[in-house]
């Protein structure tokens, strides 16, 4: 029931990990040990293999000095009888031995070895483990998997294996967990926790001899030792499968049924694999009476389907962790198990689950706290950090007196007890999130999404959205031949969990892909690219939104021509990009009066409150202003050079004023693509975010040259398809669209370099690239580009007679990656680096002969420019030029589209040749076109949508 922290629980060490299997082999020399695809192996045969074994140790470490530790073997295995070979021989030599499965990556397995420091290598694998491995320079021996082969490994005169000393308290073994770091976190084990825990399984659950057991655990991790050694220590068999049929659930439910296995230890998830086997090939596994489940959480619909395949097992629930080691609770799971999640037990003999509070006081049932392991069959603690076992190993703190030996684990898990001393197991400490401010469990989420009908298991794990809030997804798989809706789960998972806790995406698989130790491979989850929630996600949480929220949500919808999901996405993620941030800035002012510094990375559900607080702030420092400047306003630096640089080449066209502003236009372009294009692009892995902010202005464009051509004849086809630049017109060679065109060439290629160096750097683990930040790539690829541009110039590479003067398509990619870095240089070390690299660019252009082509880029105010948005990003201006100003840079496109048109059609109107006519008329009929655009393409794509649903159904 409930546990006293006070009881004295009492401890032994007098055996060794193989004394019992010793014994059994001298009992009974014949019996089967191993089956597997080898054949059979007798346990006399094992004996003679595992001696073999521990004599070519004990001759090949002869010499070999570590005072106080046992002498340290690796042994890189696949799953096969060498492994046991292998296990057996090094523990009977008076060795520690580690296991690296065979299958791991290279780069795990050199890292594994780096901190184990093995005085010998140990080739279990059916083929040669690689040469190539680093820190592989100890003695190997080769150990086979065919028991006849092992017999002749030793050729020297053996030694007397019974008097060679092996403590029962020395190190028998260590295991690698990942660590926080990345870097594996070797913990090490003496012989007796291995030895109490096989006492205690057989007992409590009458194992004989006529028992066969599977091999189903992952081979670099502790369950393995039970599935061994439980086995070999009462006369039993063990089964071993071949790797392959782990993974394929009708090869892995054919074994269970060949090889009659009575007894199995597995993960949930290996679980659910023998469930769908047995649904493939419809039988049931009549010869298992016993599952034992661990690793993971154990699902009542998993339970459930295995009670279908094998009726007759029964199920117990473990709990442990690599450090306790092996399970140190357990919970036998019911035939009527009621809706909520399993318990994970109470202790086995010697053991306590304590759940201790933040006040570090015995939890009362039901309240919340962590769980510690109190027992004395502990590991011995972690390789080579002091520091850590320490902290995870802790003298009782429940006991009245500090005594040493009374030891705890801390094992990071929250729970609580149940009325009859059960615990429950709540969720990991490190697993928790916060949503919209809210302390959430992922595991708690994913037990309501298994009780709904027709899922058969439900992970939810929390993933980041690029401005660092998190959200939660699900993952779940099905029942066989049942088929479960996203919209109906959603709407079952809305009525029944607060509005924080609704995943905001949910994704159906087949299975959960897995690791080596049949554990769910999270890595593999959190790399699947994400589809956003469908249409019926219109009204999520809208009634819990106060008033202005909702505004703002209806307001974006309008701009974006989308449906938003939720209240927790940002404008980034909904797609916004530079298009349509300024209209979308101008609704949201005219809601709440202010949008915040950088609001389109806020979740919408937060600007309301963080204009509030803004507010605040500045009525706080009104009284230190002394009213200030009432009408001064700050507007940010970019926004107000768009403006600014539109205007000018207006001015430019009119021989005005002549001011190469459309450079200034393509650092923006940068700033911008850092801003909204690069987060989406690191998001989806693709380029299809630049793709669709490209036909963002490419359809009207597409659109006018329609109606030029067909009204005034004076359109070029290929201007039409963005490609005036590489197709010129040689009747009309001013291309007024050449902009355009350089803009989406220039951000195809961007882009492709940036998912490029995306995809580099997430295979390149441990390699420079993956330690360079989004600035340090902008530097990197301005250069590059820069270089091209140089290239271009000098070798006159798509460079002839009509696009030499203008619009070079290379000459202009480098000002975007420029742009780039101005955006992320986020300190005084990072901004002089960009202005120092801006200025020497610069005057390389300038008082270099050969680059002459690309002075017409740059100027005295295109270097200003650049230097105010790198050191001043917000400028003070009086607040009724505000409008005005947004009103222009949002119209940017259309005012570039429209202009050529007023000006080359105004003299025909009759109409005054004055300049300051023409200028307002050429951008007035820009911003009006763009109020149009803005207000009817949305409309028109809802109506397109709408049209489409109509003619699916």
């Amino acid at each position: 029931m409930y546990p006293d922290p006070s009881d004295i629980l009492s401890y032994h060490s007098y055996e060794r990990i193989f004394d019992a299997f010793l014994a059994q082999a001298r009992a009974e020399p014949t019996a089967v040990a191993l089956s597997s695809r080898y054949g059979q192996c007798s346990y006399q045969q094992l004996e003679q293999a595992s001696a073999q074994v521990a004599q070519k140790v004990l001759q090949q470490t002869q010499g070999i000095e570590q005072p106080g530790a046992a002498i340290k073997v690796a042994m890189i295995a696949d799953r096969g009888p060498a492994l046991v070979f292998g296990m057996l021989g090094v523990m009977r030599a008076g060795g520690s031995f580690l296991i690296i499965d065979s299958n791991y990556p290279q780069a795990r397995i050199e890292a594994v070895l780096d901190e184990w420091q093995p005085s010998l290598v140990l080739d279990c694998c059916c083929g040669d483990i690689s040469s190539d491995l680093q820190g592989l320079q100890s003695e190997k021996i080769k150990v086979s998997s065919d028991a006849q082969a092992v017999q002749s490994l030793f050729d020297g005169e053996p030694r007397d294996l019974e008097a060679v000393a092996v403590d029962p308290e020395s190190i028998a073994y260590g295991f690698f967990t990942s660590g926080t770091t990345g870097k594996p976190k070797g913990i090490v084990t003496h012989h007796a926790p291995l030895v109490h825990f096989v006492d205690w399984h057989v007992q409590r659950h009458g194992f004989t001899g006529r028992d066969r057991f599977s091999l189903l655990s992952g081979l670099g991790h502790d369950p393995v030792l039970r599935d061994v050694m439980t086995p070999l220590s009462i006369g039993a068999t063990l089964c071993i499968p071949e790797q392959s049929f782990i993974l394929d659930p009708a090869r892995l439910i054919r074994w269970f049924t060949e090889e009659r296995i009575s007894v199995c230890h597995l993960t949930p998830a290996l679980g659910e694999l023998i469930a769908i086997g047995g649904d493939i090939s419809q039988c049931q596994l009549s010869h298992l009476r016993w599952l034992y489940f661990g690793g993971d959480v154990l699902s009542r619909k998993v339970s459930g389907r295995l009670r279908d395949v094998a009726p007759d097992a029964s199920q117990v629930n473990f709990y442990g962790a690599t450090e306790t080691p092996q399970a140190m609770a357990f919970f036998d799971v019911p035939l009527a198990w009621e809706e909520g999640q399993l318990p994970i037990g109470a202790g086995i003999a010697d053991t306590q689950l304590l759940v201790v509070t933040e006040k570090g006081a015995l939890a009362n049932i039901g309240e919340r706290g962590e769980i510690l392991i109190r027992t004395p069959y502990l590991s011995r603690g972690y390789l080579k950090d002091v520091d850590d076992t320490s902290s995870r190993f802790i003298a009782n703190p429940l006991a009245d007196a500090n005594d040493s030996d009374d030891l705890c684990y801390r094992t990071g898990d929250y729970g609580f007890y149940r009325d009859d001393g059960q615990v429950i197991f709540i969720g990991r400490m490190d697993h928790q999130v916060k949503i919209r401010g809210f302390r959430v469990e992922p595991g708690e989420v994913s037990s309501r999404i298994e009780a709904f009908d027709g899922v058969s298991r439900a992970l939810v794990m929390a993933r980041e959205k690029s401005d660092g809030h998190k959200f939660l997804v699900a993952y779940y798989t099905s029942a066989f031949a049942m088929t479960v809706e996203k919209e109906e789960l959603h709407q079952y998972l809305v009525k029944h969990l607060p509005a924080y806790e609704v995943p905001q995406v949910l994704v159906p698989m087949e299975r959960f892909p897995l690791l080596h130790n049949g554990k769910i491979d999270h890595k593999a989850l959190e790399a699947m690219p994400l589809e956003p929630m469908g249409q019926h996600t219109d009204q999520i949480c809208r009634d819990d939104l106060d008033e202005k929220t909702v505004d703002i949500i209806q307001g974006l919808e309008e701009i974006l021509g989308c449906t938003i999901p939720e209240p927790d996405v940002t404008f980034i993620e909904l797609g916004g990009d530079s298009l349509s941030f300024i209209n979308a800035t101008l609704m949201i002012e005219k809601s709440i009066g202010a949008a915040p510094d950088q609001w389109e990375s806020v979740p919408l559900s937060e600007l309301v409150a963080q204009v509030s607080s803004q507010n605040t702030r500045e009525k706080v420092n009104d009284s230190d202003r002394k009213s200030g400047h009432p009408l001064l306003i700050t507007i940010e630096t970019s926004v107000l050079l768009r403006a600014m640089s539109i205007c000018l080449v207006v001015l430019w066209h009119m021989e005005v004023l002549f001011v190469p502003a459309t450079s200034m236009l393509f650092v923006l372009s940068g700033v911008s693509f850092a801003r909204f294009l690069a987060p989406a692009i690191r998001a989806c892995g693709n380029i299809k975010p630049v793709v669709l902010f490209i036909l963002g202005f490419g359809v009207p464009t597409l659109l006018w040259q329609l109606v030029r051509f067909t009204l005034v004849g004076d359109g070029w086809w290929p201007q039409l398809f963005m490609l005036g630049t590489l197709i010129p017109n040689p009747d009309f060679p001013l291309w007024p669209y050449w902009y355009l065109d350089v803009l989406t060439l220039s951000l195809l290629f961007i882009s492709t370099v940036w998912v490029v160096v995306h995809r580099w750097q997430e295979r390149q683990q441990t390699a420079l690239v993956s330690r360079l930040d989004a600035f340090q790539w902008s530097i990197a690829i301005t250069l590059f580009c820069f270089a091209l541009a140089v290239l271009q110039v000098t070798l006159d590479i798509l460079n002839g007679e009509i696009a030499k003067d203008s619009v070079a398509p290379f000459r202009w990619s480098w000002l975007l990656p420029l742009g780039m870095a101005m955006y992320y240089a986020n300190d005084a070390a990072r901004k002089l680096l960009v202005s120092a690299m801006t200025l020497i660019l610069c005057a390389a252009i300038y008082w270099s002969e050969p680059l002459v082509d690309l002075a017409p880029l740059i100027d005295p105010f295109f270097i200003g420019c650049v230097l105010l948005v790198i050191w001043i990003p917000r400028v003070h201006m009086l607040a009724l030029l505000k409008r005005p100003i947004l009103l222009l840079a949002s119209s940017t496109l259309f005012i570039y589209i429209l202009h050529w048109t007023v000006l080359y059609h105004m003299p025909k109107t009759g109409l005054p040749e004055w300049p300051l006519l023409q200028f307002t008329l050429a951008v007035g009929t820009g911003i009006v076109a763009q109020q149009v655009w803005s207000w009817g393409m949305p409309k028109s794509v809802r109506l397109l949508r709408r049209a489409w649903a109509v003619v699916r159904f």
